[in-house]
């Protein structure tokens, strides 16, 4: 399978060095390197950084020729192999996840770990 991850900073070298390791054609580019149709060529999956906006002209192309647009997130989470969960809602997420990972981390000990937005 073949990939383009668009946008290279940080977490775009990331997202191509996990596509790369887990045996996609995978390259990167971003906006000024190469004209987004030419850079869509012979691709079958294209993975989107944070900052790229959906009204982004690659975006509107790969949709036109119909090639599956994920962000980083998505990508992440289809090689992730543990178990998660995800808390939302408008107020009270950083309280929730908080207490949840101390309940959790103190029945399963090192295994657990706490993320969100900075």
């Amino acid at each position: 399978m073949r990939a383009l991850v668009w946008g290279l900073g940080e977490s775009g070298q990331g997202a191509l060095e996990l596509l790369k390791a887990q045996g996609y054609k995978a390259i990167g580019a971003k906006d000024g390197d190469i004209e987004p149709r030419g850079a869509l060529r012979n691709v079958d999956l294209l993975v989107l950084s944070p900052g790229i906006p959906p009204r982004h002209e690659i975006v509107k192309l790969a949709n036109k020729l119909q090639i599956e647009t994920i962000g980083e997130l998505e990508l992440a989470w289809r090689f992730f192999k543990g178990k998660a969960l995800a808390i939302t809602g408008t107020d009270g997420k950083s309280t929730t996840t908080r207490m949840l990972y101390l309940i959790l981390k103190q029945a399963l000990g090192e295994s657990v770990f706490e993320g969100g937005n900075a």
